[in-house]
């Protein structure tokens, strides 16, 4: 069966300079995109060298970050009324139910949002029974 397909007119090359023309190509292509790697990539870790760096990946990790709520730092100055607060939770929940889970920063807005309100109501509750933590 013959082959129709079009093929683009060019003077006829020989095989040899069609590779080397391929292997230019790939050159270009490749110098071109040395800029976007990283400099100076060190070879994998094996062995010891690498556990000493999960070690201290281990070590930090714990301190890498400020937690949301720090009890000897966030104490309530303003404790809400009971049905201030319970009246705040529903609606901050009814919000934040419409979040858009593949969304990373909307995850991150509801959960400190919905910490933040949890944190009034039981304050709330609290301070109803007496209670001051």
């Amino acid at each position: 069966m013959a082959d129709l397909s079009p093929r683009p007119k060019r003077a006829a090359t020989s095989r040899r300079e069609r590779v080397a023309e391929l292997q230019r190509l790939a050159r270009e292509d490749y110098d071109s995109n040395v800029s976007l790697r990283a400099p100076n990539v060190p070879a994998p870790l094996h062995g010891t060298a690498a556990a000493a760096v999960r070690d201290q990946l281990r070590e930090t990790s714990t301190t890498s970050y400020d937690p949301l709520y720090d009890p000897e730092k966030d104490t309530h100055v303003v404790v809400p009324p009971l049905e201030y607060a319970i009246t705040r939770a529903r609606q901050v929940l009814a919000e934040k139910a419409q979040a858009n889970i593949h969304d990373q920063n909307a995850m991150i807005r509801a959960a400190s949002g919905l910490h933040y309100v949890l944190h009034d109501l039981l304050a709330a509750l609290d301070a109803e029974r007496g209670e001051r933590r």
